[in-house]
């Protein structure tokens, strides 16, 4: 499973001071006692935003454990662990989402940062490489099920596989808990400028669907297979997305634990 935090403006200083931190200040010591696989964190990249998406949000933390919870309390304090380590990186929406890895054709190593990251240094952004990467939060159609929804989304995977080719990884991950006392109205004006908005008591997204490019021209020239493709895709996505309400952001993925 995996936790993932989202990190508004006025918290970006704090994310900055954080990333200075070799990771093992940051999780004090405890990754293999949480089981922790992973801890990325992606930094939002307004140059990579072919079409000005509008979007307020500085940086998404994701933290990917082996653990496997339970309704114990002891697998509900892991998961707490987990969630304060993504609180001091400035975060204030935290969901609990189900992931699929779903491929990896990257030719990309990935990067360990374990050291720190000083994002306010000039040459930091010279000497690493820079990948993209396209995060989508989306919402299902009204008149179709949690459940539905999933298996529709889960259908997709091969259709994105074959038909966008400069796309190098593909994730998807369903949301299934919000913590923390945080409104829609909140959400959408402190992360999304103001374009999004659901019902009550609903939760914000359906997914978070991550989409892994190993350089810019893999988003500029591959996004598609052929002159076909766009129509395949949104044929597709049309019967379960309500595209309208989803909202998407353009990243750089620094990795500091895998």
């Amino acid at each position: 499973m995996k936790i993932v935090g989202l990190v508004p403006p006025q918290n970006h200083e704090e994310l900055k001071r954080v990333l200075k931190l070799p990771v093992s200040n940051i999780t004090s010591y405890k990754e293999e006692e949480l089981q922790i696989s992973n801890l990325s964190v992606n930094i939002t990249s307004p140059e990579y935003d072919l079409k000005n998406t509008a979007s307020d949000l500085v940086a998404a933390v994701c933290i990917s454990t082996e653990y496997k919870p339970t309704a114990t309390t002891d697998s509900l304090g892991h998961l707490v662990e987990i969630e304060e380590i993504i609180k001091r990186f400035g975060a204030e929406v935290i969901l609990r989402v189900t992931d699929r890895k779903c491929w990896n054709r990257s030719n990309n190593p990935i990067i360990i940062e374990s050291e720190g990251i000083d994002l306010d240094d000039a040459k930091y952004g010279e000497t690493k490489p820079k990948n993209v990467k396209w995060m989508v939060f989306v919402r299902r159609l009204a008149e179709i099920t949690h459940d539905e929804f999933s298996t529709l989304w889960e259908n997709h995977i091969e259709i994105a596989k074959e038909h966008h080719p400069g796309l190098a990884r593909y994730s998807q991950n369903l949301i299934y808990k919000q913590v923390g006392d945080f409104t829609d109205e909140q959400f959408n004006t402190d992360f999304f400028g103001g374009s999004h908005s659901s019902a009550e008591n609903e939760l914000p997204f359906d997914g978070i669907s991550e989409h892994y490019f190993d350089d810019i021209s893999g988003l500029t020239d591959g996004m598609r297979k052929d002159e076909t493709s766009e129509k395949i895709l949104y044929d597709d996505i049309n019967g379960f997305l309500d595209i309208p309400r989803g909202n998407r952001i353009f990243a750089t993925e620094h990795t500091l634990l895998a």
